[in-house]
């Protein structure tokens, strides 16, 4: 679990971005006729060219990450040859709800007779999302590359498996391999410049560098510009990230995605107006409403109104129960929605606010809890939420108490992140009973990638006397310039805490 993003199987799309085709040799596979595409693609098993030709350009659309148009070609796919499983998989990538999620899972799987050892693979990765088991994933991809060593995407695949168990070297190892395998091939740039923006040891320069590769490669997509411009971000050069995203948008006139993109570097430069502008009009565009309505509230953070943006964002959601979204789609977007809230009501340490949130986002959780092993992490997020409420009144016995809860209750998940609200919520309870250094030791546990437990090590840090480590820290968020909750939370006041101590 990340503090810092609302943990759902809808941000599958963005977690298994590069999980596209793999290259194999052709075989016969029962009844079904095998067919391999491009020579970077996997065989897949079907008789319909037009299926065949569909799923292909769903697949490059994927892998561009505008799962949007995607979802639409795989929707065409599906309708000429309703028995191919790959395209009910990649749609599940594209889900825009926990429902849509599961229920392609359940029918990729139902379709899994008589596939090829690589769309075999693909289905078992697909479920290993469904019971969240990073160890079956990481045998799934290996697997892969055994199977089809000589293709650039089996060693993304890989990685992203090492990226889910927090082995970023081993990962960028694989990404780097998939360029050695096919250096004509975005994904394996693409996967490792993103390393190199989120995943420590930070290399913005060498991010820079790769999304320039997938530029170079793909001029007039606008999406390799939109990676360029998440490299000129990531180095504080939000003029010149701004004039990336412009020439996406110039590009893709109707890519909500390069509108999103622009609010943030229009965040970051202080054009709130023209952020909030952005926004609006990515989530025209968009089948993803929660993205855009976040951002917009996330503009009142940056500008030091958290009340204001908790209340807007509130609403906003609120308003959805009157939206023509389906019912699956409508709570998963509630869903997100209050619970950035929540944080922000933890974060200002409104507990009113926090207990009547509360009230109306645990129902929606549970409901849109559709799987076995997300029913166990709604319960453990339950337990996470109650304990930092207790926290928060100062019941120190009962936060305690309900944060073994929530570590025992995840303990039948097999993922390193499950303990992260855990270490989490025991750093918030150190952290108010005066015990700085185990807080600080606490919140380093809870994942550092999430802005939010850094900001609070580093202000455990400060307390405990440790301020260079703690100014350092805080230089790193000051510096992060992508958007999150935890960032929009903090990132004024980290600011100004700099500012004030130079």
């Amino acid at each position: 679990m990340n503090i810092d993003h609302t943990t759902s199987i809808c941000t599958l799309a963005f977690i298994l971005f590069f999980i596209s085709a793999c290259q194999g040799p052709s075989q016969k596979v029962e009844e079904k006729k095998e067919t391999t595409v491009e020579s970077s693609e996997l065989p897949i098993s079907t008789t319909s060219d037009e299926a065949k030709k569909l799923y292909e350009k769903g697949l490059m659309t994927f892998d561009l990450g505008d799962n949007q148009n995607a979802r639409t070609l795989f929707d065409k796919a599906i309708a000429a040859d309703p028995d191919l499983a790959v395209a009910y998989v990649y749609r599940s990538f594209c889900s825009r709800s926990s429902k849509e999620f599961t229920d392609d899972v359940k029918m990729a799987n139902e379709k899994n007779k008589g596939l090829s050892d690589a769309e075999q693979i693909l289905v078992g990765l697909d479920n290993t999302y469904m019971n969240n088991d990073v160890t079956k994933r990481m045998e799934l991809s290996k697997s892969m590359v055994e199977k089809y060593p000589n293709v650039a995407r089996s060693h993304v695949i890989l990685g992203i498996a090492y990226e889910d168990m927090n082995d970023h070297k081993s990962a960028r190892d694989c990404f780097q391999k998939a360029i050695d395998t096919d250096p004509n091939w975005m994904g394996g740039y693409n996967s490792l410049a993103n390393s190199y923006i989120f995943n420590e040891p930070k290399d913005f320069a060498a991010a820079q560098t790769n999304f320039q590769k997938v530029v170079d490669l793909m001029p007039n997509e606008s999406r390799a510009h939109i990676g360029l411009g998440d490299a000129y971000r990531a180095q504080s050069d939000l003029e010149k990230a701004l004039a990336s995203y412009m020439k996406a948008m110039e590009l893709s006139p109707n890519d909500p995605v390069a509108f999103s993109k622009a609010g943030h570097a229009n965040s970051f430069l202080g054009n709130f107006d023209d952020a909030r502008s952005n926004f609006e009009k990515s989530g025209s565009l968009s089948e993803f409403p929660a993205a855009g309505l976040n951002f917009t509230a996330f503009t009142h953070l940056y500008e030091g109104d958290h009340a204001e943006g908790m209340s807007w964002l509130k609403e906003q959601a609120m308003a959805l129960n009157e939206s023509d979204l389906s019912a699956d789609r409508r709570i998963s977007t509630q869903v997100n929605l209050l619970e950035n809230c929540m944080r922000m009501a933890y974060h200002i340490g409104n507990v009113a606010e926090l207990k009547s949130l509360m009230e109306v986002f645990e129902p929606l959780d549970k409901e849109n809890s559709a799987s076995e092993a997300a029913m166990t992490e709604h319960a453990a997020d339950m337990k996470f939420w109650h304990g930092m409420i207790a926290s928060l009144e100062g019941n120190s016995e009962m936060a305690n108490q309900l944060a073994e809860e929530c570590k025992s209750g995840v303990a039948s998940l097999n993922n390193p992140n499950e303990l992260n609200e855990y270490h989490f919520l025991k750093g918030d309870i150190a952290m108010r009973a005066g015990d700085h250094a185990a807080a600080a030791d606490f919140f380093e546990k809870a994942d550092l990638r999430g802005i939010l437990p850094k900001y609070k090590a580093a202000m455990a840090h400060k307390a405990a006397g440790n301020e260079e480590k703690a100014m350092q820290m805080l230089q790193e968020i000051a510096d992060f310039n992508f958007n999150s909750i935890g960032y929009a939370l903090v990132r004024k006041e980290v600011k100004d805490m700099l500012a004030s101590s130079s």
